[in-house]
């Protein structure tokens, strides 16, 4: 009919050599360990109170068009990057990038950075890791004139057994031209915990806290919290606590949330 649409959410052409994979397309920039985690895998109904900060309101991560980059240097060690549209993809509808807070320099390239160890050998598991990103910003938007968003990642993920502890830090700085900078900061701790004695599959306990904050008042409370009823949309922090039980019939491929 008149309003069919036919356009393409996460797609991507891809070359791999040995330990190494190299991909042109629309994808999740490596920034962020609950943000390049899938949904149908994360343990939380909705993402933390930073990840949306960052990845909703400032659009500095998530998907971005590009070129990608990633792979295994041996003995846990792995890597990954990515050059990239500066303006965030939804999907390639037309009119699809996002800019939000500070909007996104046009014509102009975002890079993103990721490295990591992880051993899953040990009766302890675990990953660590570190990322780094720039994105250029939109000059025009605000008064001071925003020139670019440079923020870092700390990430780990610990596991006992059946307990596992998830941790991610964030901060970013909005550099103006005119003087004034923003910092954005926050940080999430996630500890789930598997019971495995049910009939057809297993529970899981899930505990996590958030917090996002900025002192120039641009945190999002509606972007954190998708579609709340809030009266003040930007705030100068949100904290975060969620509770959650899962069910999982077939691990994390066929489960029942409640939060």
């Amino acid at each position: 009919g008149d309003g069919d649409q036919v356009f393409i959410d996460g797609a991507s052409a891809w070359y791999k050599t040995g330990d190494h994979k190299f991909e042109i397309g629309q994808k999740k920039v490596p920034f962020g360990l609950e943000e390049t985690t899938s949904s149908s895998k994360t343990k939380a109904i909705e993402r933390s109170a930073v990840n949306r900060q960052f990845a909703e309101q400032l659009k500095f991560n998530a998907r971005h068009t590009g070129l990608f980059a990633g792979g295994k240097f041996g003995e846990g060690y792995s890597y990954k990057a990515a050059v990239v549209n500066s303006g965030q993809n939804h999907y390639s509808k037309e009119g699809s990038l996002k800019g939000g807070e500070y909007g996104y320099e046009k014509n102009q390239l975002s890079y993103f950075g990721q490295l990591a160890y992880e051993n899953y050998d040990n009766a302890v598991t675990y990953k660590l890791g570190a990322a780094a990103g720039v994105m250029a910003l939109d000059n025009t938007k605000k008064a001071a004139k925003p020139d670019d968003l440079t923020a870092y990642n700390l990430f780990a993920t610990l596991g006992f057994g059946r307990f596992v502890l998830d941790a991610e830090y964030m901060t970013g700085t909005a550099s103006m031209k005119d003087g004034g900078d923003h910092d954005h900061d926050g940080y999430s701790i996630q500890g789930s915990y598997a019971i495995s004695n049910a009939p057809l599959g297993s529970w899981e306990l899930v505990y996590r806290y958030s917090t996002a904050e900025n002192d120039d008042g641009l945190v999002s409370a509606k972007e954190i919290v998708r579609r709340a009823n809030v009266g003040n949309s930007e705030v100068d922090e949100v904290d975060q606590h969620y509770f959650g039980v899962n069910y999982l019939f077939n691990g994390h491929d066929a489960k029942l949330m409640i939060g």
